[in-house]
């Protein structure tokens, strides 16, 4: 029984350095990233390769020079992931709510779902 439990307690170590490693990465390929300032528009590879590669070169040299196993990269990268989800989603979730609000001012009802034709007859005839 107390073996099972030892190694639990030193799994569970574990898990918490790579968390904390994997964690401090992800925030410095999130800065490396922000530094590169890269212009998010559609290119061919060979253009993709000029703008992304440097970045994808000292991503992969902190990864080395932090000596990251393949687990760890990948953990990493759902981290960097993570975060941009959360970011993502929160801004898109505050914009939505404020149109929400708008809209239900726009019309002059609690719910847009209450907004009837003759409410939108009503703002487009103001203009």
């Amino acid at each position: 029984m107390s073996i099972i439990k030892n190694n639990k307690k030193a799994e569970k170590n574990l898990t918490k350095a790579r968390d904390k490693k994997c964690e401090s990465i992800a925030q410095e390929i999130i800065q490396i990233i922000a530094r590169h300032n890269i212009d998010p528009k559609n290119m061919n590879h060979d253009d993709m390769l000029k703008v992304y590669g440097p970045v994808q070169k000292e991503i992969n040299k902190l990864m080395k020079e932090k000596g990251l196993t393949i687990s760890e990269v990948n953990y990493s990268w759902s981290v960097v992931q993570a975060v941009l989800d959360v970011v993502k989603n929160l801004s898109v979730e505050s914009i939505q709510q404020a149109f929400e609000m708008a809209e239900r001012k726009l019309f002059a009802v609690d719910n847009v779902k209450d907004v009837t034709l003759q409410n939108i007859d009503n703002v487009l005839l103001l203009n």
